[in-house]
């Protein structure tokens, strides 16, 4: 284990174990306050303890995983766990921190910080007596849009490729302003990436040059109609990659709540980039004779994403996701004589059927057994000429979800 990984480790159980007993104390300072001369942390910081949370994030699951040629493997797994703080250090002061222990920490060359966290920022809310106006500064969401971005990454059993594939937190500046009580609207100018260009395109050649200025800017609306009945989130994005080369992100996210028990989330994802952000057009293309170990040029991803979720009783709910990504190479006739302009690689599609079950629904602690059947279907130009094949990745999982909330 690296020094970074083990001062990593070591801190947190460090400040889990500040905060473990911080809480304890604030149990036994409110009951025994006469009988307790002093605690270990001074009575005003106990009180500032009084607004912060601890939440272990997780989601853990016994998995058999099964291919087109039957079962394959079984095995149980930690698939999320995200330790999180976050609370008001004054009225007007917030901060959030959530790091991921499913993921291996490294120090990126960019932003300075580990890939394995996600955020580690802090808002002000700008005006004393309005709730109006907020300024954030840190590592944060890059504020894509749409509801499988804005989830629990614990409640999404499979991301489309999109969302896996992205640098979904991104260190920069966020401003947002609360229009109303029914209209949001933000702006943020982050790091368009968390390494240096050289790192994600090794191959490009003299020709290629980095931007001076990698940054990428967000906007970001989210509304709400009929007492919150229909919602969206929708997002533009614009990332420079290098010079004379980005990535322009589009999300149109709907929320339908019709009845308490019945919740209908909708999202379209559109991503046109001059250079393959992604990667997963350059990784197919790998097998083509014309291949010269660049990064796809003039590639294009979309993604249709639904959620129906469907609440029999307040313990028992029965879900199904749904979703299909399209990914074309409009690039491909540089390469090849017999590609479109416009050429379509690959397509897939994924149904996640399930059921949650919250015995103690007070603490939103819930059982789950999920199928998710995930295929990729490549066209007949990637099969013949850049010699990919169709797979498919399907699995069943039982297993335990919640954010555990420790103080």
């Amino acid at each position: 284990m690296s020094s970074y990984s083990t001062a990593r480790h070591f801190l947190a159980r460090a400040v889990m174990l500040v905060f473990l007993l911080s809480g304890s104390l604030l149990v036994h300072a409110d009951q025994q306050q006469d009988s307790i001369p002093q605690g270990i942390l001074p009575i005003d910081k106990q009180n500032l303890l009084k607004n912060v949370n601890i939440i272990f994030n997780m989601r853990a699951a016994a998995n058999a995983y099964t291919n087109a040629d039957g079962f394959n493997s079984a095995r149980i797994q930690m698939e999320q766990f995200r330790l999180e703080f976050k609370g008001n250090l004054t009225e007007r002061l917030f901060f959030r921190f959530r790091d991921r222990y499913t993921k291996t920490p490294t120090a990126e060359s960019a932003d300075n910080f580990s890939r394995a966290t996600d955020m580690a920022y802090v808002e002000y809310q700008m005006l004393k007596d309005s709730k109006s106006w907020y300024m954030s500064i840190g590592k944060m969401g890059a504020g894509w849009g749409g509801y499988e971005f804005k989830a629990n990454p614990i409640d999404i059993y499979q991301y489309g490729d999109l969302i896996a594939n992205s640098e979904n937190f991104l260190t920069g500046i966020n401003s947002r302003v609360n229009l109303n009580a029914h209209h949001s609207l933000s702006f943020s100018v982050l790091n368009s990436r968390t390494r240096q260009a050289e790192e994600i395109y090794p191959n490009e050649g003299p020709d290629f040059k980095r931007s001076k200025a990698p940054l990428g800017y967000v906007v970001n609306y989210q509304a709400s109609a009929l007492e919150g009945k229909i919602q969206t989130i929708c997002a533009h994005g614009l990332f420079s990659e290098a010079e004379g080369y980005y990535v322009n992100y589009t999300t149109l996210g709907l929320q339908l709540q019709p009845c308490k028990k019945l919740e209908v989330q909708f999202d379209y994802k559109l991503s046109n980039e001059q250079i393959d952000r992604e990667g997963v057009i350059s990784k197919y293309i790998a097998g083509g004779d014309a291949y010269d170990k660049r990064i796809a040029k003039s590639g294009s991803y979309r993604n249709y994403w639904t959620h129906i979720a469907y609440h029999i009783n307040p313990q028992v709910n029965v879900f199904v996701y749904a979703f299909t990504d399209q990914a074309r190479w409009k690039g491909a006739n540089d390469y090849y004589a017999n590609a479109t302009g416009h050429q379509k690689i690959y397509d897939t599609y994924c149904y996640i059927p399930g059921v949650e079950y919250a015995p103690i629904s007070k603490y939103n602690f819930k059982l789950f057994a999920s199928y998710v059947g995930y295929s990729y279907k490549f066209s007949d130009f990637a099969k013949t000429t850049l010699k990919s094949n169709n797979f498919s990745n399907n699995r069943f999982s039982i297993g335990i979800i919640s954010p555990l909330v420790f103080l």
